[in-house]
């Protein structure tokens, strides 16, 4: 990939990093705290840290989106954790509610999805269960179908974990759900190629 992208182009040059630092993470060559320390350093190269935290109007784009979501996943549960999540989970209730006119609408998607696994990991299932609810109401907009089963898996695993019972079918339904999604995503993707051909 380094040999065939022009990395001169600064979007170009983000999009390897980041896909390199989680290949790096995902490989086990680089730890946890390591992962959350370079998109922290990714971030503060656009984001100072401070005013990141702090409340008012902000715009993302597309890779601080991301950086933000992958922190969330990497970083110690610590005050500076607290402070950010609740920050992203803030601006994702002042972004949804007019979502429908944003392009980035699967970027917003994306970032609720964070905040709806924390709060299901932490068994708080009814605040998890709304977010899943605006996730499901987002992805419609962007006919993102992963996402709207994503969402309807985690509404199904609170469902689990707070009725301590199991609907094998709806499981099924999902899965298959899953497959089909996947299956015509390859199938979108071979037209591109025959289209680009």
């Amino acid at each position: 990939l380094r040999e065939k992208i022009n990395l001169d182009d600064e979007n170009n040059f983000r999009e390897f990093c980041w896909r390199q630092l989680w290949d790096k993470y995902a490989a086990g060559e680089i730890s946890r705290e390591n992962c959350a320390k370079q998109i922290k350093e990714m971030l503060e190269e656009t984001i100072e840290w401070e005013e990141l935290l702090q409340d008012g109007e902000k715009y993302f784009s597309e890779y601080e989106f991301r950086y933000l979501c992958g922190y969330l996943i990497v970083a110690e549960r610590d005050a500076e954790y607290d402070s950010l999540f609740h920050m992203v989970e803030s601006y994702c209730v002042k972004m949804f509610g007019g979502c429908e006119e944003l392009s980035y609408a699967p970027l917003l998607g994306m970032m609720l999805m964070r905040v709806q696994n924390e709060y299901g990991n932490c068994g708080e299932v009814d605040i998890s269960n709304k977010y899943c609810r605006e996730i499901i109401r987002i992805a419609k907009y962007s006919k993102d179908m992963a996402k709207i089963e994503e969402a309807l898996y985690s509404a199904w695993w609170n469902k689990r974990e707070s009725t301590k019972t199991a609907d094998e079918e709806m499981l099924s339904w999902l899965i298959d759900l899953a497959y089909m999604i996947e299956e015509f995503a390859g199938e979108e993707f071979m037209r591109s190629k025959m289209e680009e051909i």
